[in-house]
């Protein structure tokens, strides 16, 4: 299989673009040690730069320092993931539909467009149950009283557009102009900015996702203030992201797919993310535990291959199926549902 190419990654981020860290951004601790050294972006291969990441000795987060400055980190998502809508080609929309068929049949729900399986013959869709990832955001959506939502960080609108059609008045908050202009082409609501933007919506949302933004920013703490005060009293916030202690980074160490240098600044434990939550009184009423998602491309990581096949990913999760499973502190990701309080 073709190597990826390093010629990007292999040159300096400038050293007039980088800021150090002398604390942890989630506890203040300065008593830390090295976790790895000479980390490359060898998750997307587009942002240059070789990069420390150290672990703290007060809450066990993972840090990096030297780490690009606010207004320069952006270079780093130069060829990161597109979000432009491709959802009028032929092959994305007989994806949707299945996916759509799925969630349908396997949340006892209706997701449309779909392809109008007959319930009897649900089934038959089981064995992709391995293959086609269930939010577990949406899980939840499904059963919870219908109200605002906003989806912090929504890319393109996919869980958007699967939450308004569970019947949600949806609102997204998205950064990159190329997303915001994806989304709104579909009919979303979709507010351009970075998350200090929550500033403006005080006990605004019956519902925040949060998903797989909070290890990008440089004040994680902040975020999760404004995402606590945006929520009505009694709303839910779902946060997802990696997690510091994830079984899968103790077996990979700088090859785990859930530190992509440099773009992830900081990565939080289980107990320090559910502590800041409830010191913002937030309680967490549902934890979903998550082995295995950063295998296949750990894998890939470490073998320095551009793609693993799919006979490859389906090989690695059968056989991750087998192992015993790690204790929930280990779990790869943090899934967690929160509950603010009545106030």
């Amino acid at each position: 299989m073709k190597k990826p190419d390093t010629s990007i990654i292999d040159q300096p981020w400038p050293e007039s673009e980088l800021e150090h860290v002398d604390a942890c951004p989630y506890c203040g601790s300065k008593e830390r040690t090295i976790a790895y050294k000479d980390v490359q972006d060898w998750s997307f291969y587009c942002a240059p730069g070789k990069w420390t990441y150290w672990d703290c000795k007060g809450c066990e987060a993972l840090y990096l320092s030297p780490r690009p400055t606010e207004a320069t980190i952006g270079k780093a998502y130069a060829s990161y993931y597109t979000h432009g809508s491709n959802e009028n080609s032929l092959k994305q929309k007989i994806k949707t539909q299945l996916k759509n068929e799925c969630f349908s049949h396997w949340l006892n729900t209706n997701i449309t467009p779909r392809l109008n399986l007959p319930k009897s013959l649900g089934f038959l869709l089981n064995p992709l149950k391995k293959m086609i990832f269930l939010p577990f955001e949406l899980e939840q959506l499904v059963v919870l009283p219908k109200g605002k939502l906003l989806d912090v960080g929504c890319g393109s609108g996919n869980m958007l557009r699967l939450a308004k059609e569970l019947g949600w008045e949806v609102t997204g908050l998205e950064i990159d102009p190329n997303a915001v202009k994806a989304a709104r082409e579909q009919g979303l609501h979709v507010i351009e900015g970075d998350y200090r933007k929550l500033e403006q919506f005080v006990n605004s949302f019956d519902c925040i996702i949060c998903s797989h933004v909070l290890e990008h920013v440089h004040q994680p703490l902040m975020l999760l203030e404004l995402l606590a005060k945006a929520l009505k009293p009694q709303g839910v916030l779902f946060l997802s992201l990696p997690n510091a202690k994830s079984h899968v980074r103790l077996q990979f160490g700088e090859n785990w797919r859930g530190i992509e240098a440099p773009r992830h600044v900081a990565i939080p434990t289980l107990k320090k993310s559910i502590e800041f939550l409830s010191f913002l009184g937030c309680t967490v009423i549902s934890q979903v535990t998550a082995y295995d998602i950063t295998i296949p491309e750990s894998v890939r990581i470490k073998e320095k291959k551009s793609t693993l096949s799919r006979l490859d990913f389906i090989y690695l999760k059968l056989k991750n199926s087998l192992i015993r499973k790690p204790l929930d502190t280990q779990s790869d990701f943090i899934q967690l549902a929160a509950r603010k309080s009545r106030e």
